[in-house]
Formats: C-alpha cells, structure tokens, sequence
C-alpha cells in the first residue's frame, strides 16, 4: 500500500529543522558538553596543541 499522506519537506517547529521526503531515513546524534571526564579533555587538548596550527581544527573532530 503507497503512503499517501503528503509530504511537507523542510518545515520548523521551533526547535529543530524537519525533512518529511518519502523514503527518507533520518537520524540524530547529540554529543553532551561533559560526556568526557575533564582529564581527558584536557590531555586531548595538549595533545593537539603540540600539533602545527593549521591541522588542529582537524584533529579536534576526528580525536
């Protein structure tokens, strides 16, 4: 049976953007401020400053 309900596309609620598109899988991921424990953070970020500067950004995101 076809899903006929009509599709709104991008729309708001005031909060977060919506997708509603036909097939479409969709997916969130929240990363909370203190997830890691502040030693670790720490270290992470000493790390990265011993690297040159125009790849730190880089490092960041992928550590």
């Amino acid at each position: 049976m076809a899903d006929r309900r009509k599709h709104r596309g991008w729309y708001s609620r005031g909060y977060l953007p919506h997708l509603d598109v036909a097939g479409l899988v969709q997916h969130v991921t929240f990363h909370l401020a203190d997830s890691l424990p502040r030693s670790a953070l720490e270290q992470m970020q000493a790390s990265v400053a011993e690297i040159p500067e125009d790849r730190q950004a880089l490092e960041r995101r992928e550590r």
